[in-house]
């Protein structure tokens, strides 16, 4: 028969602490959400995902998800860094209705402070559209996500995207192309993040002035090494000590 257990069943729940989900300081160090955990180390890595409409009360931007991820946790709050967006799906699918033409394009692109991000544009046209405008389309595309990337930080860029004028700026520069119906953002990731503390490289390491090189040191010509001397005098000692017993020898063998 089988013993029962006797020991009283712990609770994990009571264990459980709340901890408050904050925004990244770009977005003004927001409450996301909050969340139970029984040790802080275990919060970090947790994902959440949250819309632009609860976290700035913008009804207008009720299709756009964000996307953090706990980074820190100090005392009872939760800190999160951005990871990426996206438009909610059937928001696209209502875009992309009764449309002939779409152009879907991801594009990598590398912000001012170093960040990789994976950055997916949508154009939509009411009309089918030729292969060598669709070209041209891409290429802007590409060039002004890679300029705006390449000239802001990683809060100007999320910025850009989010509010709409990274697309606005698309669809202006693509009018004289083709007149498109509209340009969106659908999404974006944070493919690599870099380092807060990078050791210096080679350029940038400082030379001190007052230290002199090796070929700057003076090396002295007249001045004779002490061990040559040691061991030339020792060497001499020893050979007239050797004839001195060698003739020695030869005066005690010769016959009187």
């Amino acid at each position: 028969m089988a013993k029962q257990r006797t020991g009283k069943v712990k609770d994990k729940w009571k264990a459980k602490e709340w901890y408050r989900v904050m925004a990244p300081e770009m977005f003004n160090n927001a409450l996301i959400a909050e969340t139970m955990a029984d040790a802080p180390e275990k919060l970090i890595g947790r994902t959440v995902e949250t819309t632009m409409r609860e976290l700035r009360g913008d009804i207008s931007k009720t299709h756009l998800k964000l996307r953090f991820q706990v980074s820190d946790v100090k005392g009872s709050d939760a800190h999160t860094r951005f990871i990426g967006h996206s438009l909610a799906s059937d928001y696209i699918r209502r875009l992309s209705r009764k449309r002939r033409s779409q152009i879907d394009e991801s594009y990598p692109v590398i912000t001012k402070d170093g960040f990789e991000l994976i950055v997916k544009a949508l154009a939509l046209a009411e009309k089918k559209i030729q292969s060598s405008q669709g070209t041209a389309i891409r290429n802007i595309m590409k060039d002004t996500i890679n300029e705006s990337a390449g000239n802001k930080p990683l809060g100007g860029f999320i910025n850009e995207m989010i509010s709409g004028g990274l697309s606005a700026n698309i669809f202006s520069k693509c009018k004289s192309i083709y007149p498109l119906k509209r340009v969106e953002i659908r999404a974006s990731e944070i493919a690599f993040t870099p380092k807060t503390e990078t050791a210096p490289t080679l350029d940038t390491v400082p030379t001190p002035e007052t230290t002199p090189t090796p070929d700057a040191v003076p090396t002295p010509e007249t001045a004779p090494a002490p061990d040559a001397i040691s061991v030339t005098e020792s060497s001499e000692t020893l050979k007239q000590a050797s004839e001195e017993t060698g003739v020695k020898k030869e005066t005690e063998k010769t016959p009187e």
